[in-house]
């Protein structure tokens, strides 16, 4: 027998006999346990499932179109946006740059609108980004939000893999009348789609608050900038001012230190008003001051013009304190929902 010849029932593939019906397998066990060693990396894997695995979205991938018009372009995980990058809306023309987990904005990014919808007649407000020395307003085109994508992460490796997809999607012959400037509304973190964490929101009307933020509400410790010049820097809960803050109004430089409750002051408060040199300590009740002392603060001038006359009680801490008390009973029942008697 030659050597290098390889018996012939290794090569039979059929389990029966080609000139009857007789049952290959049951008379040679070797030939079944060959058959069975010679097939063991075939999977019967049906053509659906190899072409839904091949469709799934995976690391960096170029701009996906969503059937309601709204683009991505960035990195993906397990057909989710995952990762670092860039949607924009179409139902408002809104452009998210930054961070993604499971499909939603988790991590830092930023929110931008076109600027047209919030200021018709403010440009100063646009977007520029600088490309080698000089600017270019945003093009919102279908090819062009590469150039925020550019921008938008400092990761090497992200850079280097996803900019590859974006220099296929870029159009540098988009009209200039397409270019749409965006202004920027929120930069900060994200958590399930909401604002969740530390951020930073820019008011349509100039207004601007930085602190502390939970499922899209102003929640925890805060500083508010508003539009007339006041200033507010505090706790905050469900959005609005509540807890210890202080708020410092521009027209008149009076300050307020104390407690805030439902976005008005409330509770013990010190309030400082600057032009008349005076300071008022004691309770207030939706803003309004109703028990407390009026004391004279030193004079600029060290003169004694417009003093508060000395009080002639002769108990007046006393009559103060049963007054605060009162005061303070009908707040709690107040927030009970108890009415006062």
């Amino acid at each position: 027998m030659d050597p290098f010849q390889i018996p012939e029932t290794q090569f039979c593939y059929e389990p029966y006999d080609t000139f009857g019906d007789k049952d290959l397998y049951a008379e040679d066990p070797q030939r079944k346990s060959l058959a069975l060693e010679r097939h063991k990396g075939i999977v019967e894997t049906p053509r659906w499932k190899v072409k839904d695995r091949q469709a799934q979205k995976e690391g960096t991938h170029g701009m996906v179109f969503f059937t309601n018009g709204d683009r991505y372009l960035g990195e993906w995980h397990e057909d989710k946006k995952h990762g670092n990058g860039i949607q924009i809306t179409a139902k408002d023309g809104s452009v998210y740059e930054g961070e993604w987990k499971d499909g939603q904005r988790s991590g830092y990014g930023t929110l931008s609108v076109p600027t047209e919808s919030l200021f018709a007649q403010n440009e100063q407000n646009s977007i520029h980004l600088a490309t080698k020395g000089t600017s270019s307003t945003l093009q919102l085109s279908t090819k062009t939000a590469t150039d925020l994508f550019h921008q938008l992460t400092t990761a090497p490796s992200f850079r280097t893999s996803v900019k590859a997809h974006a220099r296929a999607h870029t159009d540098s012959n988009t009209p200039p009348s397409q270019a749409v400037p965006l202004t920027k509304l929120y930069a900060g973190y994200w958590a399930s789609d909401q604002r969740n964490g530390q951020g930073t929101w820019f008011f349509p009307d100039g207004a601007q608050y930085e602190g502390e933020w939970r499922d899209n509400l102003r929640h925890g410790w805060g500083k508010m900038l508003y539009v007339n010049g006041d200033q507010y820097e505090g706790e905050w809960r469900r959005g609005r001012r509540h807890g210890q803050g202080v708020l410092i109004e521009a027209t008149t430089s009076n300050i307020y230190s104390g407690t805030f409750m439902d976005d008005m002051k409330e509770g013990p408060g010190r309030y400082i008003y600057r032009a008349q040199r005076r300071c008022y300590e004691g309770q207030w009740c939706r803003d309004q001051p109703v028990c407390g002392a009026m004391t004279d603060l030193p004079a600029l001038d060290g003169s004694m013009d417009g003093r508060i006359p000395k009080i002639c009680l002769r108990d007046p801490n006393a009559i103060l304190l049963g007054q605060q008390r009162e005061v303070t009973e009908n707040r709690l029942k107040r927030v009970a929902g108890v009415s006062p008697s």
